[in-house]
């Protein structure tokens, strides 16, 4: 079957050229919804020439730029499994390859990486650290994230709630304060009703980041600060190895702009485990001392 826009940007990604790029990034992020663009709104909006545009769609294997509209429109499947599937000849016979999985994870942190902002992470952090509370919310692929992210901010702040599915949603949301921050995972298939609680969230007065995919728009409406992960994968599943090392590096750098305040909440927390002996660590057994033999054979002098 034939490959999807996506999966044909990602194999050839890296030897593009910067404006090649430009253009790729906006297919990237407007993917669902590319057949509703003219080939000349979207070099527009990409800040590239009808000859990038040309150039580009050729290296993707299209004949022109509405034909890869064509294809986008005729899709079923967007961000499934089943578009994968549909991109293999036979599954029951795709053999699963741990180094194909690395090397492609590999890839995704590369480029994501190299395409997310350092004024981003770091407004990223600073919304976290000066926060009265911290929301986290992982839609759809985002849930186990979300779980993740707060297992880990915790060590810096004390207050982190994750926000569960199901219909404990309006209640979430009815606790929401002004100076709250939002951190919601959302990756590919976000729910129509995403934008709708946005808004809503900033209306109360929450700061929100969002962790992505490359198909989220760069200036999401509502949203204060979106960082965008490479998720390509050559398994039917989206990978998200990327959103665990934006995890990693946010909980790093939080903890570092906390200071003092962390170490001390470390070390309380570090103080609880030894107290609970919550660690499951190895102890060597105690040996028996010597001349307890009596003790042992029940001598009441020998007792102590």
């Amino acid at each position: 079957m034939t490959k999807s826009i996506e999966q044909r940007i990602f194999d050839i990604y890296e030897t593009l050229s910067p404006s090649e790029r430009q253009l790729a990034d906006v297919l990237l992020e407007h993917q669902q919804n590319m057949a509703s663009y003219t080939a000349l709104e979207l070099s527009a909006m990409a800040n590239v020439s009808n000859a990038t545009a040309a150039r580009l769609v050729r290296k993707l294997g299209y004949k022109s730029v509405n034909d890869a509209r064509r294809q986008v429109r005729t899709a079923q499947h967007w961000g499934s499994p089943l578009e994968r599937l549909e991109e293999t000849p036979d599954p029951n016979t795709a053999a699963a390859s741990m180094t194909q999985m690395t090397h492609s994870d590999a890839a995704n942190l590369k480029m994501t990486d190299e395409n997310l902002n350092a004024a981003d992470l770091a407004r990223a952090v600073g919304i976290l650290h000066s926060s009265r509370r911290v929301w986290v919310w992982g839609v759809r692929h985002g849930f186990g994230l979300a779980h993740l992210a707060k297992h880990y901010l915790s060590f810096a702040l004390s207050d982190v709630q994750v926000i569960p599915s199901g219909s404990g949603l309006s209640d979430d949301f009815a606790a929401f304060r002004p100076g709250d921050a939002l951190l919601v995972f959302a990756f590919r298939r976000r729910p129509t009703s995403l934008a709708a609680l946005l808004a809503e969230a900033r209306k109360i007065g929450l700061q929100i980041i969002m962790v992505a995919d490359t198909s989220a728009a760069r200036n999401t409406r509502d949203v204060d600060v979106v960082l965008r992960c490479w998720c390509n994968s050559p398994a039917v599943f989206t990978s998200l190895t990327a959103g665990v090392t934006v995890i990693n590096y946010l909980s790093w750098a939080l903890l570092e702009a906390v200071g003092q305040k962390g170490i001390e909440r470390l070390q309380a927390m570090e103080h609880m485990l030894m107290v609970t002996d919550d660690i499951g660590s190895a102890k060597a057994p105690r040996s028996p001392k010597k001349g307890n033999g009596g003790a042992r054979n029940g001598n009441p002098d020998e007792r102590k």
